[in-house]
């Protein structure tokens, strides 16, 4: 299995699970834990939805209800035999092709967010639609010396990876974008 069809895989699950059973913000939150490098910040998250995990793990996870979410390992964890598609490497996949594409075509807009910190501050940003998390974990960092490694970014439950946009991730202006800073210590 290549990179990208692991990739594809996840989202798959990921998008058809909640259909299924159990519920849909619950659901947001497994995907924000699985997906989050920090284990502080996937226990605050899994904390703050109140479930159970009785092996320890997501592997299995029970809500309040006892609505039981069963997440599979290739969610989870990084295969160790991964093989290497070179064609990947040498030319972007159709569907990142076409999304560049859709998204330079979408007007870009001059917007304002608030930035609320898990340490209390709160800041105001202002600027172009295109801007990227990884560009406004940069802004945090100047403004509060916490290091871009520190934060994790969220909206509306989702985890904001680095290479998203504002514009990609539906994030409209005037809106709050929570972020978790993880201990210096850890």
């Amino acid at each position: 299995m290549t990179r990208g069809q692991l990739l594809s895989k996840r989202d798959e699950f990921w998008d058809t699970a909640p259909a299924f059973n159990g519920k849909p913000e619950i659901w947001q939150a497994l995907r924000a834990a699985a997906e989050c490098e920090d284990t502080e910040t996937a226990q605050a998250i899994m904390a703050a939805v109140n479930v159970t995990l009785p092996h320890g793990n997501l592997s299995v996870v029970y809500d309040e209800l006892g609505n039981k979410y069963d997440i599979p390992p290739y969610c989870l964890s990084e295969p160790t035999n991964m093989v290497k598609d070179e064609s990947s490497e040498s030319l972007p996949a159709v569907n990142e092709t076409a999304e560049k594409t859709s998204e330079e075509s979408q007007e870009l807009a001059e917007m304002s967010i608030r930035l609320r910190l898990s340490t209390g501050a709160e800041l105001e940003w202002s600027g172009l639609s295109n801007v990227t998390i990884g560009e406004l974990k940069t802004f945090v960092e100047a403004k509060e010396n916490l290091a871009p490694a520190r934060q994790r970014c969220f909206f509306g439950g989702q985890l904001l990876t680095d290479a998203h946009t504002l514009q990609k991730a539906k994030i409209p202006s005037e809106s709050v974008v929570q972020i978790m800073v993880r201990p210096d210590d850890v």
